[in-house]
């Protein structure tokens, strides 16, 4: 399933509209690297106990003996989850009879399913030379023992001009999510390096000194002394300068190619946001595929993954819609790299999604991610799609997404390398029943914050036709009473389609701002580079390619008979998204 070393060739897929700093490889997932294997072969078939029993013990017996290649089926029913997370070895898959039908049920706040290991950083190899954005292969002082098929994490230490942390939110925990995220003792609190490799530090200054907010997992390809090649390319440049080094996991060898199909899972995640109902964690090709999430804390978790995938399922209804981790909808962090989140309903949670210190090369793709809210501010937006919330995710992509906005956060640091391509950003949640929303302030179609630099919009659309302007509420905020395309004031009266005035003066700079439709002007708009009030220059207008990841021009399965690219921005059109049809005709899990 992995790809021959050198086999992703760096081109131009962005037709010019993008520099070569900003583009990488995008080919991520199992869709897309050799797609899902034929698992026809049942090697178990199981019921639910019934009568309140503990289902946990058979499934893991069933999946312990299931030989490579072959699926245990659950059939219709409840299975109860109550003593044990579900632990499927790799080549495995579990399936279920169809969301709705075979239910996962925990009364537990546990993941329900865990494939991979809690696995901590162990083993450390320093670069002997840079590792440089877009090449395949670096020296180490020492490449002995690694094997390929092995993931590794990749990084280096600590660089301000890449790195925002922001003083007071970054004393504890939040110097990143990967190696030396936790290696302090100021305050008492925190003294867990998750693993080796990293001193404890007595100050913050020292914590934040030796921190590695910034990385990617990758898996090895070949070694040749003490060359190691990879089968994906680096995303970004580490430097010797910066102290760069991978570190082994502490199991060397990737959980891999598990896949969770066909459920529909209750409860369960962590409310503290660090595990999720399913979790990949350290683990390569694995996937989830037509599955629904209910009534959790933190559905998915991608930490430490590599090239899995969640796909054409329905995740929703967070127990705990308050900021902190548990009402995290889909959460991308600790390095992981080249992940796909494509065909999916994201909806009812604190925030729809976060990348928290993702790796690159991941991909948003064809999701309806709608209705993030905060118990005790309903009336305020929360992010919509987004690569933030925790310092510093960097090269990622999200292309043909709907949701009510795009948007950046600096609560735990900054973000930079982002590419929107081709997303329809409402500007407006749906407050589908039940929930009671309304967008009274802070209303926007795309949000920009202080140091989220060398971020790229082309070819969205902003608003939509006849879109409404949401009226005062008696203890509410103010609602709105104009609209406004890019306003330097941060009225809350004025529903923006650009929110810029929180960018300083690096974000604007680096803003980059291609062939935009928006429903205040009503035009498409061609800026190029620049920040606040930079004049248009049509020509620079190119043809937009339909897709970054899609290089075969051919129309994804996943849309069927509707037209694609389904976002027009040189009218403003949209067609049909399948993931918001499903999710509109009262149909979530039918595909």
């Amino acid at each position: 399933m992995a790809n021959v070393c050198g086999s992703l060739a760096m081109s131009d897929v962005s037709n010019g509209l993008l520099p070569q700093d900003r583009v990488t490889v995008w080919q991520p997932g199992v869709t897309y690297n050799g797609g899902f294997p034929d698992r026809t072969t049942e090697c178990a078939q199981l019921s639910p106990l019934g009568g309140n029993k503990d289902d946990t013990q058979q499934i893991k017996t069933a999946l312990s003996n299931c030989p490579e290649g072959q699926a245990v089926k659950l059939g219709p029913g409840t299975f109860i989850i109550g003593t044990d997370t579900l632990s499927p070895k790799s080549n495995i898959t579990l399936r279920g009879s169809g969301p709705g039908s075979t239910i996962l049920l925990t009364p537990n706040n546990i993941p329900i399913i865990y494939v991979g290991i809690p696995y901590k950083y162990a083993d450390q190899r320093y670069l002997t030379a840079d590792a440089s954005k877009d090449g395949y292969s670096v020296t180490l002082d020492s490449a002995s023992g690694l094997q390929p098929g092995e993931i590794v994490a990749v990084d280096e230490q600590y660089d301000p001009s890449l790195t925002k942390y922001i003083d007071g939110d970054q004393n504890d925990d939040y110097l990143g999510s990967g190696e030396c995220r936790c290696s302090h003792i100021a305050d008492g609190s925190c003294t867990n390096d998750h693993g080796t490799g990293c001193s404890v530090a007595t100050t913050i200054a020292q914590a934040r000194a030796q921190s590695r907010p910034i990385g990617q997992v990758m898996e090895v390809a070949s070694t040749s002394g003490n060359k190691v090649t990879f089968n994906t390319p680096f995303h970004q440049t580490y430097r010797i300068s910066q102290k760069a080094r991978i570190a082994r996991f502490s199991s060397s060898m990737p959980v891999t190619k598990v896949g969770i199909e066909e459920l529909t899972l209750s409860g369960g995640g962590g409310s503290d946001g660090d595990t999720g109902v399913i979790t990949f964690s350290g683990a390569s090709y694995s996937w989830a595929k037509h599955v629904e999430s209910t009534d959790s804390y933190a559905p998915i978790l991608f930490r430490g993954a590599f090239r899995c995938e969640l796909r054409d399922s329905y995740i929703h209804s967070t127990k705990d819609p308050s900021p902190g981790g548990p009402g995290y909808g889909i959460d991308v962090n600790s390095y992981s790299s080249d992940n796909l989140v494509e065909n999916n309903i994201s909806w009812n949670f604190n925030k729809v999604m976060v990348m928290r210190s993702s790796g690159g090369g991941n991909v948003i793709g064809y999701n309806y991610m709608q209705d993030g809210w905060g118990s005790g501010y309903t009336t305020l937006p929360e992010v919509g799609i987004n690569a933030s919330h925790m310092t510093t995710p960097h090269h990622e992509l999200f292309e043909g997404n709907e949701s009510h906005n795009f948007s950046s956060d600096t609560t735990h640091g900054n973000t930079i390398y982002i590419t929107a391509w081709r997303n329809h950003l409402t500007g407006l949640r749906i407050s589908h029943d039940p929930l009671q929303l309304s967008d009274q302030g802070n209303r926007r179609a795309i949000d920009i914050n202080e140091q989220c630099k060398w971020f790229s919009f082309v070819g969205n659309v902003l608003g939509y036709e006849n879109m409404p302007l949401n009226a005062a509420m008696p203890g509410g905020n103010s609602g709105q009473t104009s609209w406004g395309y890019e306003p330097t004031v941060d009225d809350p009266s004025v529903a923006k389609m650009w929110q810029l005035m929180h960018a300083d003066a690096d974000a604007q700079s680096s803003l980059l701002r291609q062939g935009n439709f928006d429903w205040v002007t009503k035009t498409q708009k061609w800026i190029g580079l620049g920040g606040i009030g930079t004049p248009e220059n049509p020509s620079q207008a190119k043809d937009i390619p339909a897709s970054l990841y899609i290089t075969n021009g051919n129309k994804p399965p996943f849309m069927g008979s509707n037209p694609w690219p389904w976002v027009d921005p040189t009218t403003g059109n949209t067609a049909v998204l399948p993931a918001k049809a499903r999710f509109a005709a009262g149909t979530p899990n039918t595909l």
